[in-house]
C-alpha cells in the first residue's frame, strides 16, 4: 500500500541518517572502513573512518565513540563548553592522520554547519575536490563556501562564547548559491552553458587557476604555509587550506 511504502522510504531515511552510529559503537566490526578507534569508549574516544562518498582524494571522518543527546543529534548549535575536549580530541586524531600524508597534499578539518547526517563528525578532506561522489553543486558550495566551518573556528567559538551561533536560512543559501572557483572566485557562468558549468569549473579549479598555481608555488618554495587561523574570527570568509608538514610519520 502507499501508506507501507511511505513508512519503509521514512525508516530508510532514518537509517541513512544514523548510519555513522555504527562505526562509532563497533568499529571493530568495520576495518575496511575504520583507520583508528581508541580502544575504551571515554569522553574523548574517538573513531576515524573513511568517507563512503568521498568528496577528495583524501576524505576521511572523525566520530565520538560516546555521544550524548546533542552530539547525536550532530546540530553544531547545541554544543557547549562541555564538548570542547572532544572537539580537541577529534582535532588531535584529524592531525595525526594529516602527518600520514604526503607533504604536498593540503588539508582542511572542519564541519558542516548544517549536517546531512546525525551523529558529530568532523571533515578531514584534501583541498583537490577529485573523489568519485564530487559529483552536485551542493557538494561543491558544502566544501567551498562558509558552509564549511574550520574546526578551529568551532573551537574559539565555544571558547570564547560558550555556543556557536549559525543563522539557519543563510547557511541553506549557501548550498543553493551560483558556484564559483574559490581560490580566484571566476564564476561558473563565464564556462558556457548551464549544461556543462560545473565539469568545467572544476576542471578550471584542479588545472588552470592562477591563483592555486601560485600558492602551489609558493607552498612548494616554503614561503608560505597555509592555516585556518585568519578564519577564525569570521566564518564569513573562505578558509585557506592548510598545508601539512610531515615532521614525522605518525601512526595513525
Amino acid at each position: 500500500s502507499t501508506q507501507s511504502t511511505w513508512g519503509q522510504v521514512l525508516m530508510s531515511r532514518e537509517r541513512a541518517l544514523r548510519a555513522l552510529e555504527a562505526f562509532a559503537l563497533h568499529p571493530e566490526r568495520y576495518p575496511s572502513a575504520v583507520l583508528h578507534f581508541d580502544p575504551e569508549p571515554t569522553s574523548v574516544a574517538t573513531v576515524a573512518i573513511r568517507d563512503a562518498f568521498p568528496k577528495s582524494i583524501h576524505h576521511y571522518l572523525i566520530l565520538p565513540r560516546l555521544f550524548d543527546e546533542i552530539t547525536n543529534s550532530g546540530t553544531l548549535e547545541l554544543l557547549t563548553p562541555h564538548h570542547v575536549p572532544l572537539i580537541e580530541a577529534m582535532l588531535l586524531r584529524a592531525e595525526r592522520i594529516i602527518h600520514t600524508l604526503p607533504h604536498s597534499v593540503k588539508i582542511r578539518t572542519g564541519f558542516h554547519a548544517l549536517p546531512s547526517m546525525k551523529l558529530l563528525h568532523m571533515h578531514v578532506i584534501s583541498d583537490d575536490y577529485e573523489g568519485s561522489h564530487m559529483n552536485k553543486p551542493k557538494h561543491w558550495n558544502s566544501f567551498t563556501t562558509p558552509f564549511f566551518l574550520p574546526a578551529e573556528f568551532v573551537l574559539a567559538s565555544l571558547r570564547e562564547h560558550g555556543r556557536l551561533a549559525l543563522e539557519v536560512a543563510p547557511l541553506e543559501d549557501l548550498l543553493k548559491q551560483p558556484l564559483s572557483c574559490p581560490l580566484c572566485g571566476t564564476p561558473a557562468t563565464s564556462f558556457g552553458g548551464r549544461a556543462h558549468q560545473f565539469k568545467r569549473l572544476l576542471e578550471h579549479y584542479r588545472t588552470r587557476c592562477t591563483a592555486r598555481s601560485i600558492m602551489d608555488n609558493q607552498s612548494n618554495n616554503g614561503s608560505t604555509r597555509g592555516g585556518e587561523d585568519s578564519t577564525i574570527a569570521s566564518c564569513h570568509t573562505i578558509p585557506s587550506c592548510t598545508t601539512t608538514t610531515q615532521e614525522e610519520n605518525t601512526r595513525v
